[in-house]
């Protein structure tokens, strides 16, 4: 964000995150959001086989991922 921004445009009701290049602030905290226990549990696994899909491609880059449905 452009330190020229202006800030008081944004709506009072969202969070708020100042960031550069070295250092990142936390302005205003957004509101919690809870997700029903089945989609809570999906993204979970969906964040987990993303994050070791990640991991065996900087592993070995000579694996390309299949996709599947689980992508």
């Amino acid at each position: 964000m452009d330190a020229d921004f202006p800030v008081e445009l944004l709506p009072e009701g969202t969070g708020l995150i100042l960031a550069d290049a070295y250092d990142a602030e936390i302005v205003r905290l957004g509101p919690e959001a809870r997700l029903a226990p089945a989609r809570r549990k999906l993204m979970l696994q969906k964040f987990a086989r993303h994050a070791a899909l990640r991991l065996q491609a900087a592993r070995d880059p000579g694996i390309v991922s299949g996709g599947g449905p689980w992508a």
